[in-house]
């Protein structure tokens, strides 16, 4: 039976409400009505972290939408705890999660002496973590320790039986896992760390039920990331972007973070996609989902990658222009400096150094891919308050260059990023070898602004 679908039309906490509400009818929990809202207030009032940009109840909401009532608790717990953007635990279970685990300079162990605690011992044996190991945000961190405040909350309610389907769920949400190294799927382990957990604890489950919760997991785990393989690039882009934030904290302050902090940002973001394949996304088990639809999420994720990582390769080209030209003339500085703030621009309320660059149009002569200049110029699907959704300086090199200059633009950065060159030394060899004018007309545009650096930048101007 599947929980109620998401009603956009209701607030997220009423939604929540819900979720949690049909979730517990379904499954023929009684559960009062007071404790129903605690958890609710509970799971909404984490994720809305005032850090959080991605990983809050908005993309709960929408991976619960459709799921059956195990999978949809898991979905609203799997998110909980996010330790390294919300700087720690959820202040309701700081005193549980401190007796399962200890920061030793900024990293996660879990305890050598743990109290004797069902939900510990589940946990751990779900996940395959041992006492006295170091915990990685990469390889389940917050996926198991929410997993540990899901089993606390709801063992009041839920059979073992279910509880186990909920855990199993969340820990098939540890993103971007390869093969063992035997060449098993990890899936076919989970179905086997299920068979001897059930049988350690004298958890009543047949092959059937457990099949069926890999299963659950498995569909979970691609709803989770099915942003990967949305149809319109410009949605994927958004979701891409709240998670800058999320992964960069001198991102949370529009005007304040520099040239070099945003250029280093978005880098990480492009390595990232540049390396990520599309088989360690989406994940098959058995006939779920059916080949027709597995290849479809895996060819539009290759697709989704491969613009993403295109279009975040101009924008570094792009904005490497104004970071080597700060660095020439005295230092990095906030971007907002030499090119504007981002508060009220999209309006026409603010000034910008692109008001002042040279109208530009495509060149029929050179190269362009057509999606990536709409990106740019046109922007992504929403705004964030952080970054501009429409790329202005990032459109006008790229429509003045070309597809195959801005990449050898950079290249030349990205040599100037490893100090293989000079901020000058890269400046000199754009005009020398790839647009005479280029230089000048981002330097005359960035003079309007940095005020301050005047003098400096006209030195770049030709």
């Amino acid at each position: 039976m599947q929980t109620q679908a998401y009603l956009p039309n209701l607030s997220q906490i009423h939604q929540t409400l819900h979720l949690f509400s049909d979730s517990f009818r379904a499954l023929r929990v009684q559960v009062p009505t007071k404790e129903i809202e605690r958890l609710a207030f509970f799971v909404h009032q984490t994720m809305q972290g005032t850090k959080r940009k991605f990983h809050t109840t908005a993309h709960v909401l929408e991976i619960c939408e459709g799921m059956n009532p195990i999978q949809t608790l898991a979905g609203l717990f799997h998110d909980l705890v996010y330790w390294q953007v919300d700087e720690g635990f959820p202040q309701a279970k700081q005193g549980l999660l401190n007796e399962l685990v200890e920061i030793r300079q900024n990293e996660v162990w879990i305890r050598e002496k743990l109290p004797q605690n069902l939900v510990f011992e589940i946990s751990l044996q779900i996940f395959a973590f041992e006492k006295g190991q170091k915990l990685s945000t990469m390889a389940g961190l917050n996926e198991f320790l929410s997993t540990v405040v899901a089993l606390d909350e709801l063992r009041h309610w839920l059979l073992w039986k279910d509880l186990l389907g909920v855990a199993a769920c969340i820990e098939g949400t540890i993103p971007f896992r390869h093969l063992s190294p035997a060449g098993v799927s990890y899936w076919e382990l989970l179905a086997q760390k299920l068979q001897e957990i059930a049988k350690n604890y004298e958890i009543r489950i047949s092959e059937e039920e457990n099949e069926t919760i890999v299963k659950e997991a498995l569909i979970l785990a691609n709803r989770d990331v099915a942003n990967f393989a949305h149809p319109k690039i410009g949605h994927f882009l958004d979701n891409t972007w709240r998670l800058l934030p999320e992964t960069n904290a001198n991102m949370e302050q529009a005007g304040v973070y520099t040239l070099t902090d945003y250029r280093k940002a978005l880098g990480k973001m492009e390595f990232f996609l540049g390396i990520l394949k599309s088989e360690v996304i989406f994940h098959r088990y058995r006939e779920i989902p059916n080949e027709t639809d597995y290849q479809n999420l895996l060819n539009q994720a290759v697709q989704n990658l491969h613009l993403a990582y295109q279009y975040l390769g101009v924008k570094i080209a792009a904005v490497s222009l104004v970071e080597a030209l700060a660095w020439a003339t005295g230092g990095d500085a906030p971007v907002a400096m030499f090119l504007g703030d981002i508060r009220g621009y999209e309006s026409g309320g603010i000034e910008r150094a692109e008001d002042y660059l040279p109208e530009i149009e495509l060149l029929s002569s050179e190269n362009y891919n057509p999606l990536i200049d709409s990106l740019l110029t046109e922007g992504r699907t929403s705004p964030t308050d952080f970054d501009l959704q429409r790329s202005p300086l990032a459109s006008f090199t790229y429509r003045l260059l070309g597809k195959r200059k801005t990449d050898q633009l950079l290249f030349f950065a990205k040599e100037m990023f490893n100090e293989k060159m000079t901020p000058e030394r890269f400046l000199g060899q754009i005009r020398e070898k790839i647009h005479p004018e280029l230089v000048s007309f981002v330097a005359k545009a960035c003079s309007n602004l940095a005020f301050t650096r005047k003098s400096s930048l006209e030195k770049w101007i030709l």
